[in-house]
């Protein structure tokens, strides 16, 4: 029962992980960046027209134009450190996916994480007895590392699903 609870809710965790990588952190890294990139655009077009104003006449128009492009040169600059608090976190979550495997390989790793009736896999059994394997493989157990392997490609391939627009 324990076993079965401690796989359930790491299979969610990973998965949650996952998500919040692929939907969070990745998309606002974008998001920053090319929004980043759009201010520093509008900031360089700012100051070309303001250089382009040199007669007297125009000197206000000048001045506000500078003020304009400096007001954004700055808010590129707090989106600069936005991101990089967004690359720090994108960083981190994995992480936090390595500490979740490791915990479950040290809290299963004498128990089986899962059961598969020998009758299902009639077709590998000679393949799988020349083998010489342990006895989790001879009676249908399934050890911990292929199931969080099978768990992460599960996981992997349901955020592709939900969230396509990430791994463009």
């Amino acid at each position: 029962m324990l076993t079965t609870v401690l796989l359930l809710l790491s299979s969610i965790a990973l998965f949650a992980i996952d998500l919040l990588q692929a939907f969070c952190v990745t998309k606002k890294v974008a998001e920053l960046d090319e929004e980043r990139r759009v201010l520093l655009a509008k900031a360089a077009q700012l100051n070309r027209d303001a250089a382009k104003l040199t007669s007297p006449s125009t000197f206000a128009q000048c001045a506000k134009l500078q003020r304009t492009a400096i007001f954004n040169e700055k808010q590129a600059e707090k989106l600069s450190t936005q991101q990089v608090q967004a690359h720090w976190l994108q960083h981190s979550v994995p992480k936090m996916k390595v500490a979740v495997y490791m915990f479950l390989t040290v809290a299963l790793w004498t128990r089986s994480a899962a059961h598969i009736d020998t009758a299902d896999t009639w077709p590998l059994t000679r393949w799988l007895s020349g083998l010489r394997l342990s006895g989790y493989a001879l009676h249908g157990d399934v050890a911990v590392a292929p199931y969080l392997a099978i768990t992460q490609v599960v996981s992997y391939a349901l955020v592709r699903v939900i969230v396509p627009q990430a791994w463009c």
